[in-house]
């Protein structure tokens, strides 16, 4: 009964969590997810306790990296500038001390309880079609749920039930390279039809994160695939297919497509250019990132909190803000990286870089035990490269972490060859 119960955890984690909306109320998109998240945290910690075996933590240096994390972070959150901030989250973002606690219960429990079942495909893919069936309906005009003032001013915007097109992106990456190799291994047309599904939402993101990530992850498969020529076929076949989805999708946007790709060449040469035009980079990420590096600067050990990022970004940089960008409260690095940097210090970033250089080394030593490694592996760098650029949200970081959780069990448990 126990083994069940993490299960039908990690499939609310995976599919249940990312389609929760609550219209009519504040918040529609993020404030119910991170309560789903608590709750069921919370409920599935307690079997959990009971049934806690050191031999779960088979390769300990993963683990080791994750209790030093959560001390380090438990330290940012007691000195953070505003504590009950850094504990709950920021509205909107719910990002806290609390939320971060349970992507790492959601990671320890699927890297020691998960029990891969065919029918999990199922439910992944199930969710992933509702939710980019939305996408591309709101990208028509069409919303199931009335918009949000946030994004009443949003023409076109595809965000489905993630809040944000370059969450969804980011969610997409995630996603593509499971259904893609499923295509691969199968050949079923189904398999096919969901993949065709999730890249056309993935481009209608109009997110060049996601597009670069999703690139990496497609790389990646191509590199596993080329030592089983069998697989070679199929994957020829679905870069065919998608290359047509993407001309596509271009022509009917009048060559919006090929004018996204191209600005991320000429915001890489702006970017590389001491100037004003390189503060406008990708969507003024470098004017946040400059300044994110020194505020790291200022406090490199500690941080400032988690989730605090508007509070010191904003008292520091608000006439930057206004002069350059606007009217507009910037509360997060998007980058990942730096905001982990900001929020926790450089210690618990060297930490945190040290547990997915662990986790991602341990599956490539094992990835012949078991080829279910190689889609999530894919997926996990795919998403990795995304964070670049983008930030972690409660609709898509859980699903993160459970993937990579999954991904420490399979290294360590032979299902399928």
């Amino acid at each position: 009964m126990s083994k069940k119960i993490f299960n039908i955890f990690i499939i609310c984690i995976i599919c249940i969590v990312p389609l929760i909306i609550t219209p009519n109320r504040l918040d529609y998109y993020y404030q119910a997810k991170s309560y789903l998240i608590y709750a069921l945290c919370l409920f599935t910690s307690i079997p959990f306790l009971f049934e806690f075996n050191k031999d779960y933590f088979s390769n300990k240096a993963i683990y080791y990296t994750i209790f030093v994390y959560i001390f380090i972070l438990a330290l940012s959150t007691i000195f953070s500038v505003n504590i009950s901030q850094s504990i709950f989250g920021k509205i909107y973002r719910y990002e806290g001390f609390l939320t971060l606690i349970c992507y790492l219960i959601i990671f320890i429990i699927a890297s020691s309880k998960y029990i891969f079942s065919k029918v999990h495909l199922v439910y992944l893919f199930l969710s992933a079609t509702v939710i980019s069936i939305y996408g591309i309906l709101q990208y028509f005009g069409y919303n199931i749920v009335k918009v949000d003032p946030i994004r009443s001013k949003w023409v076109k915007y595809v965000y489905s039930t993630i809040g944000n097109p370059n969450f969804l992106g980011s969610y997409l990456v995630l996603i593509l390279p499971i259904s893609i190799y499923c295509f691969i291994k199968s050949n079923k047309i189904l398999n096919l039809l969901i993949t065709c599904l999730l890249y056309t939402t993935l481009l209608l993101t109009n997110t060049r994160s996601a597009w670069i990530g999703f690139a990496l992850s497609f790389l990646l498969l191509v590199i596993f695939s080329i030592k089983n020529k069998k697989d070679l076929k199929s994957l020829i076949f679905i870069l065919l297919i998608i290359f047509s989805i993407t001309l596509l999708i271009n022509s009917y946007k009048n060559n919006a497509l090929i004018k996204r790709f191209d600005s991320i060449v000429s915001d890489a040469k702006n970017a590389s250019i001491d100037s004003t035009k390189s503060e406008y980079s990708g969507s003024t990420r470098i004017f946040i990132w400059k300044r994110t590096l020194k505020l790291i600067q200022n406090s490199p050990i500690i941080g400032y909190g988690p989730d605090t990022f508007d509070i010191v970004f904003m008292k520091n940089y608000k006439k930057d803000v206004n002069r350059l960008i606007g009217n507009i409260i910037i509360d997060k690095a998007h980058n990942e990286y730096l905001q982990i940097a900001y929020a926790s210090g450089i210690p618990a970033l060297i930490t945190y870089l040290l547990f997915l250089i662990f986790a991602i080394i341990d599956a490539i030593k094992n990835i012949n035990k078991n080829i279910l490694i190689i889609p999530l592996l894919c997926s996990i760098s795919g998403y990795l490269i995304q964070s670049f650029f983008n930030i972690s949200v409660v609709s898509v970081a859980p699903v993160f972490w459970a993937f990579l959780g999954i991904l420490c069990k399979f290294s360590k448990v032979k299902e399928f060859h």
